[in-house]
């Protein structure tokens, strides 16, 4: 598994995702006007027309316009949220919290946390859906939950379980997930209400068994030792993998810490669930001092210990904050895992169709380590040029190629014009080389995309080795079930004969696919099998990705005081990027330095994480036991006190100055001396 540069191919001038032809009139006006004082309206009643639609760059960029005017200072830390509230909240349109039988986001589920794969657009029957605008129109929540799609819940283990249904014998197959608990902040007497009640980017389709049993009102966090967990939920007589959720003790220990219980979710949904609840806090706060808030509109509070979540409910109020945690370990799975298609998409319909308003961590998930990471006071936002949906496991930057006019030569513009034979071009931003046989440049509501000659002759392949290619994604639309194919070849030389042995069927299908490569030195090749495929972006990711992770040790017994330098390997040898990051998930007992050294500060267990940066997420673990050392004065304080010749019956003793109790066999002061004499001598501890 290798990745690290990824350079873009890319026509996006806009297109975030998957939705290559655009709604003609967008639902919702993409502004960046801040109305002042703008506060969250209520409505009863759902959409009737929806739009499936991604928001372009430009509408994502503009969404956050109103930073732009704003001192550097107020882009960066706690003054970056206080530049965020108002910009979530405006427009703010939130629902009842509704049933499967009733108005509210229950029946929303069926378009925000619908499996797109499994009840594609193309099976919706609540409206009339149109695949050359991606809308419905005469949408019926109730219909279409009657039809029963699929949804994607949090907490699923989807890797080893099937899809999962929106009913289950007439009930909701899932719980309404409140990712930031009720009890932390805004249980209303009357139970969930909005706006923070029934905010559609953190109530999210959950397994029931997680959240009650194992989540319930427990801070979020790495754990340690696990106290609860299942592998299966048994619902009637059937059964969903629900493995890789787990409450227990944590890994991380901090002064302020209420309890040491925390709920750690699946890896999958670890960056989905940070990013809401970072969400919540920048919708949520009175950081101007000004705010009114209620149990219904809340204070919200993210901080770096652990909150009790079994003492009694809470409501902020004016002046005091509802707290959660733990912040680091958010943070760490911010960066960790990246937002996916799923999560994006999701964020563009609660934004077009819902609630009007966007998570900015979704959008730009670096944005919080600008304000509560290393990078705040250094570093600023900028929605002009800060990169959207960035994968923070990345760590290097990306070249963007766009296909318009600055290739040399520019690309044809139709099918009559597409080039039959092929054709070179040097892209000048980012000096790659390529050629292209039956591709030309299209577009449409001023997105660019790739189309291919109806002939079926299209392909793409590079003339200048890249180094390591390890992967390629590929973000594609194909609205017409019975075309459209895709394949992607890897190799040592230039691939100059189109290649057509190995293509994935895309048909009907508008996501991104990953290619992983294999063994190449640099060159690749895409082939379109079926020209009703446009392509929207092209990543790939070169360079060598680190594979393995040794450690000299597993385990250390060290004594207060005491240093230890651990010695990693990283394989390959060649690997890009073989930084590592060290963690103790107790600093009170062994701190950690970041080049490896284990100062032993306490007693105690801990473990200190040795883990790669270069989003290959491989780590190891060291178990560390420090004991204080004992110093032992022989002398007359023993008791019982050592005789003048040796005994051979193991003796328990006590050294009243060092409180160290020990057993011993053949201790004894030899007659006129201060020394101690051995024979045979065993020493127990």
């Amino acid at each position: 598994m290798r990745k690290t540069t990824k350079v873009l191919l890319s026509t996006l001038m806009g297109v975030s995702l998957t939705a290559l032809v655009v709604a003609v009139a967008p639902v919702f006006t993409h502004k960046a006007v801040i109305e002042a004082n703008a506060e969250p309206t209520y409505s009863s009643s759902l959409p009737t027309t929806i739009s499936l639609k991604d928001n372009t760059e430009e509408e994502i960029r503009t969404y956050y316009g109103a930073l732009n005017d704003k001192a550097d200072s107020e882009k960066t830390g706690t003054n970056l949220l206080k530049s965020l509230r108002p910009i979530l909240r405006n427009n703010l349109t939130y629902y009842p919290y509704g049933s499967i039988n009733s108005s509210g986001v229950t029946q929303i589920y069926t378009i925000t946390d619908r499996d797109w794969e499994n009840s594609p657009a193309s099976s919706i029957v609540g409206g009339t859906y149109n695949s050359q605008n991606n809308t419905i129109t005469s949408f019926s929540h109730q219909n279409e939950k009657n039809s029963d799609p699929y949804v994607k819940m949090l907490y699923v283990d989807y890797e080893n379980n099937g899809p999962t249904k929106f009913l289950y014998n007439n009930e909701a197959n899932f719980d309404k997930e409140h990712v930031w608990s009720q009890s932390h902040g805004f249980k209303a007497a009357s139970g969930a209400n909005g706006p923070a009640g029934t905010d559609l980017h953190h109530l999210i389709a959950g397994e029931k068994t997680v959240n009650q049993q194992v989540h319930s009102n427990w801070s979020y966090g790495n754990v340690d030792q696990v106290t609860t967990s299942y592998d299966v939920a048994t619902v009637g007589n059937k059964t969903l993998k629900i493995s890789g959720n787990k409450l227990g003790t944590a890994k991380t220990r901090h002064s302020s810490d209420e309890v040491n219980k925390v709920f750690e979710p699946c890896n999958q949904d670890k960056g989905r669930i940070a990013r809401a609840l970072l969400y919540m806090v920048a919708c949520y706060n009175n950081l101007s001092g000004n705010e009114t808030i209620t149990q219904y509109d809340p204070d919200l509070e993210l901080v770096d210990y652990i909150i009790d979540g079994g003492k009694s409910e809470i409501s902020s109020e004016t002046g005091h904050s509802a707290k959660y945690g733990i912040l680091s370990d958010l943070l760490e799975w911010n960066r960790l895992y990246a937002p996916d298609e799923f999560e994006i998409h999701r964020n563009n319909l609660i934004y077009n169709n819902y609630q009007h308003n966007r998570n900015p961590f979704i959008d730009f998930p670096q944005w919080a380590d600008l304000i509560w990471g290393s990078d705040a006071g250094s570093k600023y936002a900028d929605p002009e040029t800060d990169t959207i949906n960035k994968d923070m496991s990345q760590q290097d930057e990306s070249k963007v190629i766009l296909y318009n006019d600055t290739f040399d030569p520019a690309l044809p513009t139709s099918n009559n014009s597409a080039n039959t034979t092929p054709t070179s071009h040097t892209d000048t931003t980012s000096s790659i080389n390529f050629k292209e046989q039956g591709i030309y440049k299209s577009s449409y509501n001023g997105v660019q995309y790739l189309m291919f000659k109806e002939d079926k002759s299209a392909y793409l392949y590079n003339t200048t080795s890249l180094g390591t290619i390890s992967k390629i994604k590929i973000t594609y639309s194909s609205n017409t079930s019975a075309y459209g194919k895709i394949g992607v070849y890897f190799g040592d030389s230039e691939l100059s004969t189109r290649l057509t042995n190995d293509h994935n069927t895309v048909a009907g299908k508008s996501q991104t696919e990953t290619f992983n490569a294999t063994a190449n030195n640099g060159f690749f090749q895409i082939s379109i099998s079926n020209y009703n495929v446009q392509i929207t972006k092209i990543e790939i990711f070169t360079g060598t990705q680190v594979e393995s992770l040794t450690l000299d040790t597993n385990s250390l017994d060290l004594f207060k005081g005491e240093t230890y330098q651990i010695n990693a390997t990283v394989s390959p040898s060649n690997a890009s990027n073989k930084t590592l990051r060290y963690e103790s998930h107790n600093n009170l007992v062994a701190s950690v330095s970041n080049t490896g050294l284990i100062t032993a500060t306490g007693t105690g267990s801990t473990s200190i994480v040795v883990s790669t940066t270069d989003g290959s997420h491989i780590s190891q673990t060291i178990h560390v036991s420090v004991q204080s050392k004992k110093t032992i004065n022989f002398g007359d304080d023993f008791v019982p006190k050592l005789t003048a010749t040796a005994g051979s019956s193991v003796v328990e003793r006590l050294d009243n100055n060092s409180k160290f109790i020990f057993k011993d066999v053949g201790l004894f002061t030899p007659s006129g001396s201060s020394h101690i004499g051995l024979k045979k001598w065993r020493i127990y501890v």
